[in-house]
């Protein structure tokens, strides 16, 4: 894995009970035994937490990591259990506030709707930049066709479009996409969905794995070119397309792009993605994917995960295991630095400075985008939502 530059390197110190959450499908992607090794080595001492029980029945934590993100959402969705989960460990955070969780429920949120996403994204520094990009996107809350059409022209949305569900976890329809090449197919959509402007880029996407300071480029099988026309809606499946083994007629170039050279990205661009979208979101395990468009080379962020798989990262469970320990050492030493500013500071002082202390998350220093991030509504409702035209001249490499 590559590195930001700005990580240290700490020794391990006597093990830290470290919680562990996750999926049972999720659970199955990990060397457990490698993973544990990994752990005992770096000083960390796991334990699988049980969500049906209270936490505080299971021990002291210096660390809890989870992928909560489906339980989340299904929250969000109304699911009782799911939100009395959620509740529970929320307010087991508030009465440990020494506790690093990897990564905080609060920027979890940011990615579990899609249109809050682009718009952070595209709202972001990257998004200001020529050769970078959120394509333009827009959300559908009905099959209404005029006022589809509308919301697109008004976006700068174009044909061909690629629709995805506005909620990004939950279930497998989060992965159930759309490619709709006309007006006349727009009835086909299944609201709310996000539509976005489909960029050709030769059935290659790039996944950025990102762990903390460190971060890693995979290739992967993506969709072939497309063109806007008479063609009837395709339905498909993102995860069955992209896999590192996928072979479907979805990612096989047709002869007329066969033997073209296919743009690859920049490594002075790729850092710059991973460092503006961890200061935007504030998280430490995520993944961007990137598409380099076949006739400009601008880099598309297509979206954007919370603790993704890290199918081909090499030594991920010993980097995992670094970042936790680093995270653990550095809330500490902030825990100790407010200890010894309060020995002098009056009682409000040192109340102002737990509750500022106690919003840290996971060791992330959150920009002020994040910091000031408006709520759903006010994003849903009237965020500006920057988008970058793409050009339509001579292709050309990025330098």
């Amino acid at each position: 894995m590559k590195s930001t530059g700005d990580e240290k390197n700490l020794p391990a110190p006597v093990f830290y009970r470290v919680g562990v959450w996750m999926s049972e499908k999720k659970s199955k992607k990990f060397n457990q035994s490698e993973f544990d090794s990994q752990c005992r080595s770096h000083g960390l001492d796991l334990v699988q937490i049980d969500l049906e029980r209270p936490l505080e029945d299971q021990g002291e934590f210096a660390l809890i990591l989870h992928k909560l993100t489906d339980v989340i959402a299904k929250g969000n969705a109304g699911d009782e259990p799911s939100k009395h989960i959620i509740a529970a460990f929320e307010d087991y955070l508030r009465a440990h506030p020494d506790v690093v969780v990897v990564d905080p429920l609060e920027q979890i949120l940011l990615l579990l709707d899609r249109t809050r996403t682009y718009s952070l994204i595209s709202g972001s520094k990257l998004g200001r930049e020529d050769v970078l990009c959120t394509p333009s996107f827009v959300e559908f809350t009905s099959t209404e066709q005029a006022e589809n059409v509308a919301k697109m022209k008004a976006a700068g949305v174009t044909f061909p479009i690629i629709c995805k569900p506005t909620v990004a976890h939950g279930s497998r329809m989060a992965h159930q996409m759309a490619l709709i090449f006309n007006e006349e197919s727009l009835g086909d959509v299944s609201p709310p969905c996000v539509a976005q402007t489909f960029v050709n880029h030769d059935a290659v996407l790039y996944k950025l794995y990102v762990v903390g300071d460190k971060w890693e480029c995979v290739e992967r099988p993506s969709l072939k070119n497309f063109y806007p026309g008479d063609h009837k809606t395709i339905f498909f499946d993102s995860h069955s397309v992209s896999k590192a083994d996928s072979d479907c007629l979805l990612n096989k170039l047709d002869v007329e792009d066969q033997g073209r050279q296919v743009l690859k990205p920049c490594q002075e661009k790729l850092q710059k993605i991973v460092l503006t979208v961890r200061e935007t979101l504030g998280m430490g395990l995520f993944g961007v994917d990137i598409v380099v468009n076949n006739q400009n080379g601008r880099y598309a962020i297509v979206d954007i995960n919370a603790f993704p798989g890290y199918d081909g990262v090499s030594d991920f469970p010993s980097i995992l295991c670094q970042y936790m320990l680093d995270q653990i050492n550095l809330k500490q030493r902030r825990s100790s630095s407010l200890a010894i500013s309060n020995r002098g500071a009056t009682t409000e002082e040192r109340e102002h400075q737990s509750a500022s202390t106690s919003s840290e998350t996971s060791g992330q220093q959150k920009s002020e985008a994040v910091s000031a991030s408006p709520s759903m509504d006010e994003i849903m409702s009237g965020l500006s939502m920057d988008t970058c035209q793409e050009d339509s001249g001579d292709r050309k490499s990025v330098v």
